[in-house]
Protein backbone atom coordinates (compact mmCIF):
# COMPACT_ATOMS: atom_id res chain seq x y z
CA UNK A 1 0.00 0.00 0.00
CA UNK A 2 1.35 3.56 -1.05
CA UNK A 3 1.28 6.05 1.81
CA UNK A 4 2.62 9.29 0.13
CA UNK A 5 0.25 12.27 0.39
CA UNK A 6 -1.94 12.93 -2.94
CA UNK A 7 -4.35 15.79 -3.61
CA UNK A 8 -8.20 14.84 -3.03
CA UNK A 9 -11.54 16.32 -4.74
CA UNK A 10 -14.88 16.67 -3.55
CA UNK A 11 -18.01 17.19 -4.92
CA UNK A 12 -20.15 17.14 -2.40
CA UNK A 13 -22.52 20.01 -0.58
CA UNK A 14 -22.96 19.37 3.01
CA UNK A 15 -25.66 21.30 4.69
CA UNK A 16 -25.50 21.70 8.21
CA UNK A 17 -28.39 23.13 10.53
CA UNK A 18 -27.75 24.97 13.45
CA UNK A 19 -29.49 23.49 16.82
CA UNK A 20 -29.60 20.63 15.39
CA UNK A 21 -28.13 17.72 17.57
CA UNK A 22 -25.23 16.14 16.76
CA UNK A 23 -21.99 14.67 17.57
CA UNK A 24 -20.21 17.83 17.33
CA UNK A 25 -22.19 20.73 18.65
CA UNK A 26 -21.77 24.40 17.76
CA UNK A 27 -20.63 27.05 21.03
CA UNK A 28 -21.05 30.68 21.28
CA UNK A 29 -17.56 32.12 19.77
CA UNK A 30 -18.49 36.19 20.36
CA UNK A 31 -21.11 38.30 19.92
CA UNK A 32 -23.31 36.95 16.92
CA UNK A 33 -20.54 34.50 16.26
CA UNK A 34 -20.77 30.47 16.60
CA UNK A 35 -18.38 28.22 15.87
CA UNK A 36 -18.22 23.93 15.32
CA UNK A 37 -14.70 22.73 15.61
CA UNK A 38 -14.35 18.86 14.32
CA UNK A 39 -11.11 16.87 15.01
CA UNK A 40 -9.75 14.85 12.23
CA UNK A 41 -6.39 11.96 12.92
CA UNK A 42 -3.32 14.55 11.63
CA UNK A 43 -5.42 18.42 11.70
CA UNK A 44 -8.71 20.50 12.79
CA UNK A 45 -11.37 21.81 11.21
CA UNK A 46 -13.05 25.04 12.13
CA UNK A 47 -16.47 26.41 10.70
CA UNK A 48 -17.48 30.01 12.01
CA UNK A 49 -20.52 31.56 11.73
CA UNK A 50 -21.28 34.96 12.13
CA UNK A 51 -25.16 36.98 12.22
CA UNK A 52 -25.55 40.90 11.50
CA UNK A 53 -29.20 41.16 11.21
CA UNK A 54 -30.85 39.00 8.69
CA UNK A 55 -27.68 37.99 7.00
CA UNK A 56 -24.47 35.64 7.51
CA UNK A 57 -21.53 35.05 6.68
CA UNK A 58 -19.34 31.41 6.91
CA UNK A 59 -15.74 30.81 6.84
CA UNK A 60 -14.02 27.56 7.01
CA UNK A 61 -10.46 26.73 8.38
CA UNK A 62 -7.97 23.91 8.76
CA UNK A 63 -5.11 23.78 10.85
CA UNK A 64 -2.46 20.53 11.21
CA UNK A 65 -1.58 19.66 15.03
CA UNK A 66 1.53 19.91 15.76
CA UNK A 67 4.41 17.22 13.99
CA UNK A 68 2.27 16.86 11.18
CA UNK A 69 2.78 18.08 7.24
CA UNK A 70 -0.57 16.05 5.83
CA UNK A 71 -4.31 16.06 5.79
CA UNK A 72 -5.75 12.11 6.99
CA UNK A 73 -8.88 11.67 7.57
CA UNK A 74 -11.77 8.82 6.87
CA UNK A 75 -12.96 8.27 3.40
CA UNK A 76 -17.24 9.32 3.50
CA UNK A 77 -17.59 5.69 2.03
CA UNK A 78 -16.17 2.63 4.14
CA UNK A 79 -14.14 5.43 6.79
CA UNK A 80 -10.79 3.90 5.27
CA UNK A 81 -7.61 6.59 6.34
CA UNK A 82 -6.88 8.78 2.99
CA UNK A 83 -4.10 11.33 2.98
CA UNK A 84 -4.12 14.76 1.49
CA UNK A 85 -0.88 17.44 1.11
CA UNK A 86 -3.71 20.08 1.62
CA UNK A 87 -7.26 20.94 2.20
CA UNK A 88 -9.68 23.78 1.77
CA UNK A 89 -13.20 24.66 1.37
CA UNK A 90 -14.67 25.91 -2.23
CA UNK A 91 -18.14 27.81 -1.87
CA UNK A 92 -18.79 28.28 1.45
CA UNK A 93 -22.19 29.88 1.88
CA UNK A 94 -24.70 30.38 4.89
CA UNK A 95 -27.97 31.66 5.24
CA UNK A 96 -30.74 32.55 7.16
CA UNK A 97 -34.32 31.16 6.85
Amino acid sequence: MNNEPVGARGDKTVSLRLGRPREHAWHVAGPNQLINVKEFYTYSRAIEVAVSGSSCTARVGYSLKPGQRDYQYPRLNGGARATATSVSAGAVSCSIH
